[in-house]
């Protein structure tokens, strides 16, 4: 009971820790930085709603918000937030709990007894709105009644990072009527990372209530593969703004495990080298929360910018199947480019594996792991953002062909 109250404690600390950066980000004046961003590659927050006037009761006059931000105060945009345009909501088709938001992926359970099936969610969350919309174009389904049914992620093309602050009309859904859907077990957030990490956590302590099992979530982010564990370290001056504010001092147990297994010296990749991935081999919270540091920085374009990012995330995604003990499907395989669209590669086997899965004689367990990632390798200034979404969106391809994921 103990280790439980101790772990809720950690848990809601880490939440209001992760929403204070948020609010921070939101609402900071002190940091002129911080208002440019907000106002231009950012687009964010996006205005509120006023406040609504609500009656009175026996305890007095009261008011109630009628906002739908995650903050508690309003941040006041800067005029050029009209430049920026909104971005609407796309449909997922399904609620967030439903098992249509997660991919399947079968596995082998931990008693033998029986299979496994694993659900795995993919969240990606960043502030760049031109990123977000390059996400949202090469993780939108062309058709609206099968969210498995996808277009190839390659054809489109992805919003520029020279467009931002201008609109996009390819990604307006809902002005028109119509509205988009994201392939399966994708989600896409236009808020900070820390906003996904809080939502996350919020889940287990609900779950712990309703009894139903928590997702396993991967933080998966961008570093200078330097882990300077003291103030005085030279390599302070290697680290990225999310790693300065959020990771080394919000996880400094998987910081310092980074730091264990990078070395103290410090080394970067050679240029021409595969960027380096490490997992933390020790859970901020057993079983629930697990950090993997990618080698995003300095900037690698090696063989180009597009595949050195799509290196990084398919090595992240590797070590993530390796924890939680995937196992490669034989018919996995891949056009000559690498790649394959979700709907050549996933339609069939979702067609012809249900028949094992359904038997009333086959036990299957379940089991959730969500990874959260963002931007990795983007920075203030990068002309063309959306080679980093194409490179997830290819390796996202790859992940799910190589498990079978359905």
């Amino acid at each position: 009971a103990k280790k439980t109250e101790a772990k809720d404690r950690h848990v809601e600390k880490l939440i209001q820790q992760c929403e204070e950066q948020c609010h921070m980000l939101a609402t900071s004046t002190t940091d002129p930085s911080l208002i440019e961003l907000r106002s231009t590659i950012w687009c964010w927050p996006p205005p509120q709603p006023p406040t609504l006037q609500i009656g009175n009761d026996d305890a007095g006059d009261f008011k109630k918000s009628s906002s739908f931000s995650l903050f508690t105060e309003p941040a006041t945009p800067s005029p050029k937030v009209s430049k920026c345009g909104l971005i609407d909501p796309i449909a997922h088709g399904d609620d967030e709990n439903n098992d249509n938001t997660w991919l399947i992926i079968p596995s082998k359970a931990e008693n033998n007894d029986g299979e496994c099936e694993i659900l795995f969610q993919l969240v990606i969350a960043d502030l760049d709105v031109a990123f977000i919309r390059a996400c949202r174009e090469y993780f939108l389904c062309e058709n609206k009644d099968d969210s498995l049914m996808c277009g190839e992620s390659g054809k489109k093309g992805g919003g520029s990072g020279s467009d931002r602050g201008g609109r996009n009309s390819a990604l307006d859904y809902g002005n028109d009527g119509s509205s988009g859907l994201l392939q399966r077990g994708v989600r896409i957030m236009h808020q900070p990372i820390q906003q996904a990490i809080a939502d996350s956590l919020r889940e287990i302590n609900e779950n712990e209530e309703s009894g139903d099992d928590s997702a396993h979530t991967f933080v998966v982010f961008g570093s200078y593969g330097t882990f300077p564990t003291s103030q005085n370290d030279r390599g302070r001056g290697l680290m990225t703004g999310l790693c300065k504010s959020c990771i080394a001092p919000l996880f400094p147990s998987s910081w310092e495990n980074f730091a264990s297994q990078c070395g103290h010296q410090h080394l970067h990749s050679q240029h021409g080298t595969p960027s380096r991935v490490w997992i933390s081999s020790i859970d901020e919270i057993p079983d629930l929360l697990t950090l993997v540091s990618c080698e995003a920085y300095p900037r690698n374009q090696y063989p180009s910018e597009e595949e050195a990012a799509a290196q990084r995330w398919e090595m992240a995604l590797e070590k993530v199947a390796q924890r939680v003990q995937l196992y490669p499907s034989p018919s996995s395989s891949f056009s000559r480019d690498g790649t394959k669209s979700f709907s050549t590669a996933f339609a069939s086997r979702f067609a012809g594996d249900k028949s094992d899965t359904t038997s009333p004689n086959k036990y299957v367990r379940k089991r959730k792991v969500r990874v959260i990632t963002q931007a990795m390798g983007s920075f203030v200034g990068h002309l063309d953002v959306s080679v980093f979404a194409r490179g997830l969106s290819v390796a996202m391809d790859k992940f799910c062909s190589k498990y079978n994921a359905r």
